[in-house]
């Protein structure tokens, strides 16, 4: 048993720890922690299993001959067959009958839910994770009503030179930007430092309406600033800089999916850049809006560089033990269908991508690859022995596919489980992560032998195992 196993038990070790591994290189902390502590936690159960598991299996097998015969199965109890040994006969015989209906089949859903992928949406709203009658949400709603939104969007103006804010026509286009802001949908409770020397300008005239305007002079302007700092007004500090080179104008946005607060955002950039424009004054959209926009293009770089990492470093790893670029590569063609199945079906669900979900595929690839590896050393393994293709393949379905099946259900069930959480990012991690491991358990046991049986046995039996020395596979054959 471990000279047989210790090189597929390796390579699914490995590869999933490569998989997880590949999360190292996000951008956000806690996903990079999550995956490397996942990918050390693999290869130290590794170890474990290597030797402490035969060893335990050793000492338990001194007292399983005093059992034996106590407890044999009747002959008759023996021969019958189990559902799900039927079960896997039947999808053996439809394999090796039609594979390439099979693969027809196989395609044309991979297809279906592949041309959905564009339609995928990339989410960092956090209001998304919770449920719409949470506390959170509830509160956000609250909060939103009675000051106008979570989030502060602002225009940093740069003046470019000492007190060039206190510029009277500085000081009109910032408020003509603010009133305009206030303007734009799903934005509120626009405020400037203009804002504040109309009122304050208001103010020293009897509060007179008229008034509610912008001083002519530089002067003026400083003097009124002055007589509001000395009796005792705050909050100018979040206003404009000390030196008054730079001021903000800024606004509560609503809290609204990323797609959405693009939109806004650009135009918002559309609007300063045209009242500012040809006076040399530099302006930029700043705060959490935006740095929530930056988000959602970083986590379509993550995405990819997971995507290509995980999948290059389970080539890899099954390559280099197997023996063969060729065994790597078909270990991946069920994961890439379940990779494109899976973000098919988020688009039709109208499930974002975000910083949960960005990374499933990398959890898809590292723990999926498993099946196919087991079921390709299974079915080398029969060819060595002198078995024929379709004996081979029947024989690796019947036998190894029982461990896969259970495998997948175990691992279906556990991270099903993860549905009924009142969080909704988990409830939809699990739903996701038990989805692909159920595409990459039936990809691996009707699929992938499907492509077996197209392929000639030779390019497969020849292979030998990095882990398996010549004696025991002379002693084999």
């Amino acid at each position: 048993v471990i000279q047989e196993l210790t090189g597929p038990v390796s390579m699914t070790s490995l590869t999933t720890a490569a998989g997880f591994a590949s999360f190292a290189t996000s951008f956000i902390s806690p996903v990079r922690t999550f995956g490397i502590f996942a990918a050390a936690g693999i290869m130290i159960n590794l170890l474990i299993t290597l030797t402490c598991v035969p060893s335990l299996l050793i000492l338990g097998s001194r007292h399983e001959s005093r059992r034996v015969e106590s407890n044999r199965v009747p002959l008759a109890r023996q021969n019958r067959k189990s559902f799900l040994s039927r079960l896997l006969e039947s999808a053996a015989s439809f394999v090796l009958t039609r594979p390439d209906r099979v693969i027809l089949v196989v395609l044309a859903v991979t297809l279906i839910f592949a041309v959905a992928i564009p339609g995928l949406k990339v989410e960092t709203n956090w209001m998304q994770y919770f449920r719409q009658d949470s506390p959170a949400v509830l509160g956000t709603r609250l909060v939103e009503d009675l000051f106008g939104g979570t989030y502060s969007l602002s225009v940093l103006v740069d003046t470019g030179e000492y007190d060039g804010v206190k510029e009277p026509d500085v000081l009109d286009r910032m408020a003509r930007l603010q009133d305009r802001m206030g303007e734009v949908d799903r934005l509120s409770h626009a405020s400037s430092i203009a804002e504040l020397v109309r009122n304050v300008n208001k103010a020293l005239n009897a509060d007179d309406p008229a008034y509610y305007s912008i001083p002519s002079t530089r002067e003026a302007v400083a003097q009124e600033l002055l007589l509001f700092t000395m009796q005792g007004g705050s909050g100018l500090d979040s206003m404009v800089s000390y030196d008054f080179q730079k001021a903000l104008v800024s606004a509560r946005a609503a809290n609204v999916p990323t797609s959405e607060l693009g939109g806004i955002i650009d135009e918002v950039d559309a609007i300063a850049d045209e009242e500012f424009r040809g006076t040399g004054i530099d302006t930029k959209v700043v705060g959490l809006p935006k740095v929530m926009l930056r988000m959602m293009d970083k986590f379509m770089d993550d995405q990819t560089k997971s995507l290509i990492l995980s999948a290059l470093g389970v080539w890899l790893v099954v390559s280099v033990i197997s023996g063969s670029a060729i065994i790597g590569f078909l270990c991946l063609i069920p994961l890439c269908v379940s990779v494109l199945i899976n973000f098919g079906f988020m688009s039709y669900m109208h499930i974002p991508l975000d910083v949960v979900t960005i990374m499933i595929s990398g959890i898809s690839i590292g723990i999926g690859v498993d099946y196919s590896i087991h079921l390709t050393s299974r079915y080398r393994y029969e060819l060595r022995n002198g078995k024929g293709q379709s004996d081979a393949l029947r024989a690796t379905i019947t036998s190894t596919g029982r461990g896969i099946f259970l495998n997948a259900f175990t691992l279906m069930l556990g991270f099903g489980l993860l549905v009924f959480s009142t969080f909704r990012a988990i409830s939809i991690f699990g739903m996701l992560v038990a989805g692909t491991m159920f595409t990459s358990g039936l990809g691996a046991l009707v699929f992938l032998p499907a492509v077996l049986r197209l392929i000639d046995p030779r390019h497969i039996r020849g292979m030998k195992m990095f882990f398996r020395d010549k004696t025991s596979t002379e002693a084999s054959k």
